[in-house]
């Protein structure tokens, strides 16, 4: 029988995979999850500046880097949670 992937499994090998979750927690400030997580490259919007960034020396001490991105405004991981909050509540029980 022939082979119809026409080199779809090499390819996808080549290809770098990059995961960028967004987490909820629970406490003041998400420093005890980014030390957990120690993350390779941290992520903040361009309302941040390096000094602002909490976790920025402890990523940097296990190797990461912290990357500013450009701000866009009206979006924001924070907007995008309280306006699926605001819709659909804030329990485990709505469907």
């Amino acid at each position: 029988m022939k082979s119809n992937h026409n080199g779809t499994s090499e390819k996808s090998a080549s290809y770098t995979v990059i995961c960028t979750p967004s987490t909820l927690f629970s406490e003041a400030t998400p420093l005890a999850l980014i030390e957990f997580l120690r993350p390779h490259i941290l992520v903040k919007g361009g309302d941040y500046t390096l000094d602002t960034v909490v976790g920025r020396k402890e990523v940097e001490a296990f190797g990461g880097e912290v990357r500013i991105v450009s701000y866009v405004s009206g979006v924001s991981t924070t907007g995008i949670i309280d306006s699926v909050i605001a819709r659909y509540g804030a329990g485990a029980d709505h469907a």
